[in-house]
């Protein structure tokens, strides 16, 4: 019907929707829409570049929606650069055509599209520059849509650990998005859960992530329930509970199509659940001791494969992922990991390596003893000594109650204070020593339980008669 209807309009029988000037463009445009609704992005990008070149300068508003549907288009290609270009005009123009909504949207597109690509720093100044502009244009007056890039700046400074800067943009984004506006709430949610793991509050991020998968299935929001089985077996796999991550990745079986074209799916998706698959694979290696399988899985990881953009991993991902699994092996994880380090400086990127832990952790303090550590790397192992030790290649569980290596009493003593919930600097200030002598003494405990959490060694020591 809706061919038909143009097919009236080109010979004439129908009238035009505008100017005789834009009226090939107006046909594009209508065809732009009908492909993408059919999801076929060939079309789209087809038809939209003919409709942007067509279309004259005061069509902005036109202009702008073909030009998110060709960005989401370009997505479903591969071709991050073009759907950049398009997000941005469609950003532009937003403001132009005085629909701020639109260009709030396009932002987070642009700013997770840039995201995709690693273009972390681009991805903020982006989300600045639309903050402020929004909020010059509508000084003293409610700022519709301005919640998205405050979503987008809030996670851009939680991968760098800039939690100065992600706290009060979260708070902005929560304040501006309802929950009657489900996928932007959804997605609010997800920051959050985000934020509080990165910030090393495991439980906050459950109870997030149980909140919004409740919503997401209530309003059958499919991708999101899938991204956040993912990142909940993240945090399964955190504390140790291989059997819960391995039951969470399984239940991932559908591919939503919000993966194909939307950059904050395919982000998401990338992060928590491609990741996910291969950081399962790691730790469930790692606990068996299966050393061939651990190798292979590095070689796998120096040339990760995938289809779609969500499937494949981001050059760090795979290089950390990579360093982790050759140590594992009891190989040299040096060079990989340097290279992650490499990838990671320019753009100030450091929640991969924290969320890496104690395995990390030894490997850089190996470089460091040899003086091969770079200063981002020495930067990030004072991170990871102010966070309780946690892996994400946990150690298997000896069969035996009887530990191979006995904890000494100060050990012991350690232990009981941390099953009473103190903090490492409240048992300092207990115990009267430093807080990096209670850090040594945590990390003792932990590899001499075989743990990778306070909660297991505190479970460990009760099991062993080791406190009360």
């Amino acid at each position: 019907m809706a061919e038909r209807a143009l097919a009236s309009v080109a010979s004439g029988a129908a009238t035009p929707i505008g100017p005789i000037a834009n009226l090939r463009g107006e046909l594009s445009a209508v065809r732009v829409r009908l492909a993408a609704l059919q999801g076929d992005p060939d079309q789209v990008i087809a038809e939209g570049k003919q409709a942007l070149n067509w279309l004259q300068s005061d069509y902005q508003s036109l202009r702008m929606r073909i030009a998110k549907d060709l960005g989401y288009a370009c997505i479903a290609q591969r071709d991050l650069v073009r759907a950049e270009q398009a997000f941005s005009e469609a950003m532009v123009n937003g403001f132009h055509v005085g629909l701020p909504y639109i260009s709030a949207m396009a932002t987070s597109d642009y700013a997770y599209t840039l995201m995709l690509r690693g273009a972390y720093t681009n991805a903020i100044n982006a989300c600045r520059d639309t903050i402020d502009q929004m909020m010059h244009h509508q000084r003293n007056r409610t700022v519709p849509g301005i919640g998205l890039p405050f979503i987008a700046l809030a996670d851009l400074h939680t991968i760098r650990h800039e939690f100065a800067g992600a706290l009060p943009a979260l708070a902005e984004a929560e304040s501006a998005i309802k929950s009657g506006h489900t996928t932007s709430y959804l997605c609010l949610l997800i920051v959050m859960a985000r934020v509080a793991r990165a910030r090393n509050d495991l439980p906050g991020a459950l109870r997030i992530i149980r909140q919004a998968r409740f919503m997401a299935r209530q309003r059958r929001v499919g991708w999101v329930r899938a991204v956040l089985d993912g990142l909940e077996s993240q945090i399964m796999i955190e504390q140790g509970d291989l059997e819960a991550a391995g039951q969470l990745i399984t239940n991932i079986v559908t591919t939503p199509s919000e993966f194909q074209y939307l950059p904050t799916a395919a982000f998401y998706a990338r992060e928590h659940i491609t990741r996910a698959h291969y950081e399962w694979r790691l730790a469930r290696y790692q606990a068996t001791g299966d050393c061939q399988a651990l190798h292979d899985l590095a070689m796998e990881l120096s040339t990760p494969s995938g289809t779609e953009l969500w499937q494949r991993l981001s050059p760090l991902d795979a290089a950390l992922l990579r360093g982790l699994a050759l140590a594992a092996a009891g190989e040299d994880a040096t060079e990989a990991i340097l290279s992650a380090l490499d990838l990671a400086i320019s753009e100030r990127i450091v929640a991969p390596f924290q969320q890496a832990g104690e395995p990390l952790r030894r490997i850089l303090n190996q470089l460091l003893s040899r003086q091969r550590l770079p200063p981002f790397g020495e930067y990030l192992l004072t991170l990871l000594d102010d966070y309780e030790p946690s892996s994400i290649a946990v150690l298997s569980t000896p069969s035996s109650d009887a530990l191979p290596e006995p904890l000494s009493q100060r050990e012991i003593e350690v232990l009981r204070l941390m099953a009473e919930g103190r903090s490492n600097q409240e048992i300092a200030g207990h115990l009267i020593i430093a807080i990096s002598t209670v850090k040594s003494h945590v990390n003792n405990i932990f590899s001499k339980l075989s743990v990778a959490s306070r909660t297991q060694a505190v479970a460990r020591g009760r099991r062993l008669g080791l406190i009360p």
